[in-house]
C-alpha cells in the first residue's frame, strides 16, 4: 500500500523523543498488539463471519480510537496490476 517508505519512516524518527525521557507507551502497545492479534486471526479463520474489511486501521492513542485507515478505504476498489487475486492464492472474493 506504499505507507512504509523511507520517507514516512525519516519523519517517525525524527518525532522520536517527543514524548519525553520516560514515555509510558506499554498500555498503547498492548492494544496493537491485541489488534494485531484480531486481525490475525480474522485472516485466517474468519471469526467475524464476514472476511477481512480491512487490513490497514489507524490507531490514536490520545482519542482511543480505532478506525480504518483513510488510505485503506482509498484504495479499497483497487486491483493490483503485479499481483492478481487469480495469483496470490486462497482468497475468498
Amino acid at each position: 500500500m506504499g505507507f512504509i517508505n523511507d520517507e514516512n519512516l525519516k519523519k517517525e524518527a525524527d518525532l522520536y523523543g517527543d514524548a519525553g525521557s520516560e514515555p509510558q507507551v506499554v498500555w498503547a502497545n498492548g492494544v496493537l498488539a491485541s489488534l494485531a492479534v484480531g486481525q490475525l486471526l480474522n485472516a485466517i479463520s474468519d471469526w467475524n463471519n464476514k472476511g477481512i474489511d480491512t487490513l490497514y486501521l489507524e490507531y490514536d492513542g490520545n482519542r482511543h480510537t480505532v478506525v480504518e485507515s483513510q488510505l485503506s478505504i482509498a484504495l479499497r476498489n483497487h486491483r493490483c496490476m503485479h499481483y492478481p487475486l487469480t495469483e496470490v492464492g486462497d482468497v475468498a472474493l
